[in-house]
């Protein structure tokens, strides 16, 4: 948020898987000017939705109907170290084979995005996103696919190969 504010950005909002919401600039809504918070707020994305509704004179279910959201589900393995999470990191960028064998049968990595951990991105949209924790010994895990059912076995497959591999 800071290197965006530096670079000029009006405009600067942050997500986490969570659902909080870090907000890196003032908002204005209606005419009044929200400040800049740039903290955990889980609240606000929700005031926001909820006003949106409310503004636009209809339910939620009809604002969302024209989003194709994307299933999304998390899990960590616990207790492992940092030691053993940079490394199988770094071999997931570096080894193609690797992250084919760490993603499961039928999601072939089209795209990388090394900013926080390894996000691997399918030609289908579908996501394994694995990263150290920041406060605690473990490896987090983030998936996203077309429906609950895929997000479901995408999160397990990715879970069960990576702790075989932190095994070693």
């Amino acid at each position: 948020m800071q290197r965006a504010r530096a670079e000029g950005a009006a405009r600067i909002v942050g997500f986490e898987a969570n659902g909080g919401v870090l907000v890196g600039s003032p908002v204005e809504i209606d005419g009044r000017t929200l400040p800049a918070l740039p903290t955990r707020d889980a609240l606000a994305p929700i005031l926001a939705v909820l006003h949106w509704s409310r503004r636009k004179a209809v339910p939620l279910s009809a604002l969302t109907a024209n989003f194709r959201f994307s299933a999304a589900a998390s899990g960590r393995l616990k207790n492992v170290q940092a030691s053993a999470t940079g490394p199988f990191l770094e071999r997931l960028l570096r080894e193609r084979d690797f992250r084919y064998e760490i993603a499961g049968a039928g999601f072939q990595p089209h795209a990388l995005d090394t900013t926080d951990g390894m996000r691997m991105t399918a030609a289908d949209g579908a996501v394994l996103h694995y990263r150290a924790s920041g406060n605690a010994p473990e490896l987090r895990c983030y998936v996203e696919a077309a429906t609950d059912a895929a997000a479901g076995a995408l999160l397990s497959a990715g879970l069960s190969v990576a702790a075989r591999q932190l095994e070693r």
